[in-house]
């Protein structure tokens, strides 16, 4: 019932923002500068619906914001509940926390529908946190204001000051309607301990791979290993790496600017099948009845995998003097003639990952105010937030992050109420801090100077794509025939 529900809402959001294309949403006849022209004043509300990525770092910046400019109010709406925290004692009596939402996932249909309606009715917040919202619609409808007008008018913006390449790879339509706030992103790293000297060397003379390339690397050794090694380490499995995949080459399949779904071309039956083929040779890690059991098998089997899927925290890891880490043995971490480098699709793109972005509603009756903010969200203060989980898109933010905990330390001191402030920063003299330091920005900047790719997804479709393939992995559909449901399914979503 609440599968159909779903289905049926989205179908009604895309017969009534349809009515709304072509620029029929009211706006305001006024130029970006008269928008931005006169005093600061009066009030805004910032919406979204995850509370645990985004209520800390909004409440934290509202509350700056309004100390800045007296005369200004931000209101924070926040739809979701922040998740429950419970922990679970392994087998070697060691203690993982684990995160367990209590939403309803009709929460999320809940939340986008009241959005839906506000937006279309003239209404709704002033900037929308893009975190389950669908966007493309928004900004196809005319609903959300592109912000390349303000960028350009704002004669104290200036584009070279942010990661100009992930600002432009979150472009829709070659208009700047969501605003990242930050980054991230994945590489690869191998186990120099199972992988032979030929293929390591084969793999530290690049710095991008296809999966396929780097498994076909991999498989004749593989296929002769005897150890119960595994190829690479997705912890959702076969399930993750087929959604990896899709991820990457998910405008081939369903191309949302021209309405256009492409499943039924052989291509995407291919890329179930192998990967089927690679789960029943052992690639990944088993299936699980249960989390505890996949949290154990997480624990006791990290030396058994040949390639690592690595976050990018990982990477400063990796550079830091080991005589000051304390390196657990469960959870190695490889060194840096162990990097292999980021995983790309075919045209050499890389995915960039992102929790925090913002668009401005078009119907906003004080744009000036809710510019400023969302500029304010890009300065070097809120982008050093402790609350902001990626990288900053702020250059001088991204500069003093990096240096954190690398040859940087925090001097906390005690604020009287058990409370500790971070009071400045102190530099650590030591050549091998500044080595390690100049060593991990050398291969960081690499990385994120390669990052492009942020593919446009719709929740339905997503929610299709997931259905179906699991009947898929679970043996009930065949590759063809959940590649033809899909094509009839998503075409059809796309045409409503």
């Amino acid at each position: 019932m609440k599968k159909l529900f779903s289905t049926m809402l989205f179908a009604w959001l895309s017969v009534m923002l349809a009515a709304c294309a072509g620029g029929s949403a009211p706006k305001s006849n006024d130029s970006a500068e008269d928008l931005l022209a006169g005093e600061l004043a009066g009030e805004i509300t910032v919406s979204c619906y995850d509370a645990m990525l985004y209520e800390p770092f909004l409440n934290e910046a509202a509350a700056l914001f309004e100390a800045k400019h007296p005369g200004t109010k931000i209101n924070i709406e926040v739809f979701s509940k922040m998740p429950e925290i419970k922990t679970m004692e392994t087998e070697d009596g060691s203690m993982v926390s684990v995160s367990q939402s209590g939403d309803d996932p009709q929460d999320v249909m809940n939340y986008i529908s009241r959005i839906n309606t506000q937006l279309m009715s003239g209404q709704g917040p002033d900037i929308l946190a893009m975190d389950v919202l669908p966007y493309y619609k928004y900004a196809e409808s005319g609903l959300l204001e592109d912000l390349r007008i303000y960028m350009e008018a704002d004669g104290d913006f200036d584009i070279g000051e942010y990661r100009r390449n992930i600002m432009e790879g979150m472009k829709y339509q070659s208009g700047q309607y969501i605003m990242p706030l930050d980054f991230g992103f994945h590489f690869i790293s191998f186990d120099k301990n199972r992988v032979d000297a030929a293929t390591a060397d084969k793999l530290r003379e690049r710095s991008k791979f296809t999966y396929w390339e780097l498994t076909d690397l991999i498989k004749e050794q593989f296929a002769n290993d005897s150890s119960n090694a595994r190829v690479i380490d997705f912890q959702g499995g076969a399930a993750q790496a087929f959604r990896n995949q899709f991820r990457m080459e998910h405008n081939h399949y369903v191309d949302l600017e021209n309405k256009k779904a492409n499943f039924n071309d052989g291509s995407f039956a291919e890329l179930l099948e192998r990967i089927h083929e690679q789960r029943q040779s052992g690639y990944f890690r088993p299936d699980f009845a249960s989390m505890e059991e996949q949290t154990q098998d997480f624990i006791e089997a990290q030396r058994l995998y040949y390639l690592k899927f690595e976050i990018d925290m990982t990477l400063k890891n990796i550079f830091y003097p080991r005589d000051d880490f304390n390196q657990q043995e469960a959870f190695p971490i490889p060194d840096p003639d162990e990097i292999a480098g980021l995983l790309t699709n075919d045209a050499g793109e890389a995915v960039i990952r992102n929790f925090q972005a913002y668009g401005m509603n078009a119907n906003s009756q004080n744009k000036k105010l809710a510019w400023q903010f969302i500029k304010f969200l890009l300065g070097e203060e809120m982008q050093q937030s402790l609350n902001l989980l990626g990288f900053p898109v702020n250059n001088a933010a991204f500069i003093e992050d990096s240096k954190l905990y690398m040859i940087t330390m925090p001097n906390y001191v005690e604020s009287g109420n058990d409370e500790y402030t971070v009071d400045g920063i102190v530099e650590l003299a030591e050549q091998k801090y500044v080595d390690a330091y100049a060593s991990y920005m050398e291969y960081l900047n690499e990385f994120v100077n390669e990052l492009s790719l942020y593919p446009i997804t719709d929740k339905i479709i997503d929610d299709m794509v997931a259905s179906e393939t699991a009947l898929f992995f679970d043996g009930s559909r065949s590759a063809e025939e959940v590649a033809n449901t899909l094509q009839n399914r998503v075409q059809l979503y796309l045409d409503e």
